[in-house]
């Protein structure tokens, strides 16, 4: 479901754009499978989370791999650090690959935003789920929409994941 689900928001985000200077990925608890799947598409990354233990682990595949480190690790509360406090204008990509496991995070015009989220409820962490699309986009002041769409996951019961991409 992990790779399937990137794998989505990366066919979605490319579908609109292809080419970034600068990303932050918000809460992207090691970023490895994201970062894999759009290397090619971005100089470099900002991944943003609210633990150092996924710091080491991204920095560990990083070293294993002979890679280059082209990105910063920040640690903190993400929707305290971007809602209305003009962080978002350093970046020309914002991705947050998990809205329904934090508060809603206010876009800012600027950069281009690919949101996911889902209506999986019986999860305790996933505190801030949606029932359609249009929800992400309204919630976090998505107006100029590029993608919306939404696949089907089937385990460990079945659920939608969704996916929003577009401006302030």
């Amino acid at each position: 479901n992990q790779i399937r689900s990137k794998e989505f928001l990366v066919e979605s985000i490319l579908s609109v754009q292809t080419k970034f200077k600068k990303a932050a990925v918000l809460g992207s608890w090691n970023g490895i499978l994201l970062y894999e799947l759009m290397k090619d598409y971005v100089d470099y990354w900002h991944f943003y989370d609210l633990s150092d233990e996924v710091v080491w682990d991204r920095s560990r595949y990083f070293e294993l791999s002979n890679m280059t480190e082209n990105y910063a690790s920040i640690t903190g509360d993400v929707v305290q650090m971007f809602n209305n406090t003009g962080l978002a204008k350093e970046y020309d990509l914002i991705i947050n690959p998990s809205c329904e496991h934090m508060e809603d995070i206010r876009a800012e015009s600027g950069p281009l935003y690919a949101l996911t989220s889902n209506n999986y409820t019986e999860v305790k962490e996933h505190i801030n789920t949606i029932e359609h699309e249009e929800d992400l986009a309204v919630k976090n002041n998505i107006n100029d929409i590029r993608f919306k769409g939404k696949i089907q996951i089937q385990k460990p019961v079945p659920y939608e994941r969704y996916c929003v991409i577009g401006y302030a």
